[in-house]
């Protein structure tokens, strides 16, 4: 491996370790800690079961890293740990510890309200039943298709990063698949019509 790969791994494995800087600091709310509360969305995390607001769609195997696991909405939880903008937690059915940091969009939100959109007092899936088969697979699968209301979009890829789409109420969302990826979700009447995968924005 040449020394250039070597410094662009060394740069994304302490940009992993910065992600979870936000757990230094004043917790923004302590009584979140030893709660049990839902996830609301499908949440995926890097190798090292860290995730933050960029909410990236997967990390380029072509870098030296893959995609981690994957958390579905609804996962109950139980929060370990609050840090000033981060909250680490343990699902119920397992001792793996999981870290979401909040960095991107604190100029749009606080903490405190991009938690409350994360972490739920109620399962988000329960309203979500009936939907049509093709629709609840690409949900469990994590996928956007065409057709999805907002809500349902948001149960299967999760929230866009806030410092992209400041308000739910637009008619395109981002998403980003990679750093350098974005997805455009265009809604008409609350449903997907499109999505379209092309450059992130400068």
């Amino acid at each position: 491996m040449n020394i250039c790969r070597w410094n662009l791994i060394a740069l994304l494995t302490l940009g992993l370790t910065w992600g979870c800087s936000g757990m230094r600091g004043q917790p923004f709310d302590p009584s979140l800690a030893g709660r049990e509360l839902y996830l609301c969305c499908n949440t995926g995390f890097n190798p090292q079961f860290v995730a933050s607001d960029s909410n990236y769609g997967r990390y380029r195997s072509e870098l030296g890293y893959s995609s981690g696991p994957m958390l579905a909405a609804g996962t109950r939880v139980r929060v370990t740990k609050v840090g000033g903008s981060a909250v680490a937690f343990q699902p119920l059915d397992s001792p793996t510890t999981y870290t979401i940091s909040f960095k991107y969009g604190r100029k749009q939100l606080s903490p405190n309200q991009y938690f409350q959109n994360i972490l739920r007092e109620k399962n988000p899936v329960d309203a979500i039943q009936n939907v049509p088969r093709a629709i609840a697979d690409a949900i469990h699968e994590g996928r956007l298709l065409e057709g999805m209301t907002k809500e349902q979009a948001l149960l299967a890829r999760g929230y866009p990063p806030a410092h992209r789409t400041p308000s739910l109420d637009a008619s395109e969302w981002i998403y980003f698949d990679t750093p350098g990826y974005v997805d455009r979700v265009v809604f008409v009447d609350g449903k997907i019509q499109s999505v379209s995968r092309g450059p992130a924005p400068e």
